[in-house]
């Protein structure tokens, strides 16, 4: 091959939901009442209560908002939240991610195609990054609180070569669709 010449790069699908997402969010049962989603929100760290059926499929996603001054604490948090805006599935891709997250929103619940919660996609507070199991392990280890247990994962998590190939071809996607009229 001359000088000049440059090898195809081999064509990498962007990355997903399921690259992104961390498998042990925090999450509450059918039974959980509204006073559960409240001590939860003192942690500043969660910005979504999960609640989940018995048989793991989400019910709803509740933001602080959702809760306003002088609700019943026993009210059962089923009611409160909403799915839409809140849910992506794990094929779901960064560029539309981040469409969905806009300027201010940094989490999302990940869900199968039968509506089971699988993971959360969890923007680090700077922006510049999403969270991991491993620290949010280590977050819960420091502050002594008890780590929530995965969830079924059948998803293979990349290797470091293949994030840093789909990072640049989700980058490079998002170049190219900003240059569209």
């Amino acid at each position: 091959m001359g000088a000049r010449e440059r090898r195809p790069r081999p064509v990498t699908p962007p990355l997903q939901a399921r690259h992104l997402m961390v498998t042990v969010p925090k999450r509450l049962g059918p039974d959980a009442c509204l006073s559960h989603v409240r001590a939860e929100f003192d942690n500043d760290h969660v910005h979504l209560v999960l609640v989940v059926d018995r048989a793991g499929r989400l019910v709803t996603a509740i933001e602080r908002a959702d809760l306003g001054p002088g609700l019943d604490a026993a009210s059962p948090a089923s009611g409160y939240g909403r799915l839409e805006g809140r849910t992506v599935t794990s094929t779901t891709p960064l560029l539309a991610i981040t469409r969905l997250l806009g300027s201010t929103g940094r989490r999302l619940a990940v869900v199968d195609d039968r509506g089971h919660l699988v993971g959360l996609v969890c923007l680090k507070r700077s922006r510049r990054g999403f969270c991991d199991d491993d620290g949010v392990r280590a977050r819960a280890q420091e502050r002594g609180r008890p780590v929530p247990a995965p969830l079924p994962r059948e998803l293979t998590p990349l290797s470091p070569e293949e994030w840093r190939e789909a990072l640049m071809s989700t980058v490079e996607d998002g170049a190219r669709e900003s240059q569209m009229p």
